[in-house]
C-alpha cells in the first residue's frame, strides 16, 4: 500500500516536470523580435558594408507600413542611428565660421 501512494506521488512529480519541460521548449522556441527583424534585415542587405545602412532603412519603411509594435521600431532607429554615427572622410572640411577647406582629411582612429 505505501508504496502505491509513492508511485502515484512520483507519478504527479513527473507529470509536473514534463510540463515545464514543454514550457520551456516552446519559450525558447519562439523567434524573438529581434531574430525576426534581423531576418528582415538580411532580406533587403545585399552583403555590402556601404549598403547596410539602406537595408535598415528599407526595414523601417517596412514597419511603417505595417502594423507593428514601437519596441521593434525603437530597436530598428537604434541600429540606423548606429551606423549614421559612422565616421565619413572626405576631402573637403569646414571651418568653425563655414568656410570650406579642401585638404586631405586626416582619419580618425579614436573609434
Amino acid at each position: 500500500m505505501d508504496v502505491a501512494i509513492i508511485e502515484f506521488a512520483l507519478l504527479f512529480v513527473a507529470l509536473g516536470l514534463s510540463k515545464l519541460l514543454v514550457m520551456t521548449i516552446q519559450h525558447y522556441k519562439h523567434k524573438s523580435e529581434v531574430d525576426e527583424l534581423v531576418g528582415q534585415f538580411n532580406i533587403f542587405w545585399n552583403g555590402r558594408e556601404e549598403d547596410e545602412l539602406y537595408a535598415w532603412y528599407r526595414v523601417r519603411l517596412h514597419l511603417m507600413n505595417s502594423q507593428s509594435s514601437q519596441r521593434r521600431k525603437n530597436y530598428v532607429d537604434q541600429r540606423i542611428s548606429h551606423l549614421n554615427k559612422s565616421k565619413i572622410v572626405s576631402k573637403t572640411m569646414v571651418t568653425p565660421r563655414g568656410e570650406l577647406l579642401m585638404r586631405p582629411a586626416q582619419k580618425d582612429t579614436s573609434y
